[in-house]
């Protein structure tokens, strides 16, 4: 694992349990808090019991288009904050962190690829380069040190047959056919005998 990838991740795990860890205490916190909200509210209405609510009251007709129109606008907006009033805010901050974190793992899932794509292909042209520089290298070792090393155990070869055939074998040769021009001549006398 590199030094980013391992940073990285760490910084993720470590930011990520300080996150649930908080997010564990806040919770608790905010239960503590409205178990104390009910049971204040629970021992305030025995002691001091709360007030009958009023019955509505009646509501006069308007008969103009302008108070039509407020009144549709009143509606809509009574409409609007008793859907604000029944939204369950905590429920909806879980689904978002839930769609955040789904998220952010998708990004560092894609991020992990590249970091293994882009190792694989550092390691691919790696790779590549050292065998690159491994032919230039044979070839310099072939061009520089064999050849020159062939060629001159060639011409130490020639020069070692040079020297036997010009010291050991034109002598040697010369020797035998002096010797043969002598027994050529021997062969030619007439040999005299004695009786």
């Amino acid at each position: 694992m590199g030094f980013t990838s391992g940073f990285v991740g760490g910084f993720t795990l470590t930011s990520s349990i300080l996150y649930l860890s908080l997010a564990i205490h806040q919770r608790n916190r905010i239960h503590q808090s409205t178990l104390l909200k009910q049971q204040s509210l629970l021992l305030t209405s025995i002691v001091e019991p709360l007030p009958p609510i009023p019955p509505p009251t009646a509501r006069e007709q308007r008969t103009s288009f302008v108070e039509t129109a407020k009144d549709r606008w009143n509606d809509e907006v009574e409409g609007a904050v008793r859907r604000l009033q029944r939204t369950d805010w905590s429920a909806l901050r879980i689904r978002l962190e839930d769609k955040v974190s789904a998220f952010w793992g998708t990004g560092m899932e894609k991020g992990r690829e590249g970091v293994q794509y882009a190792e694989d292909d550092i390691i691919k042209s790696g790779a590549e380069m050292a065998m690159e520089k491994g032919r230039e290298g044979v070839q310099y070792v072939k061009e520089e040190l064999v050849q020159p090393a062939a060629e001159r155990a060639i011409n130490k070869g020639r020069e070692g047959a040079l020297y036997v055939k010009e010291e050991l074998v034109e002598p040697t040769m010369q020797r035998g056919r002096e010797q043969v021009q002598t027994m050529k001549e021997q062969v030619r006398t007439p040999v005299v005998s004695e009786s």
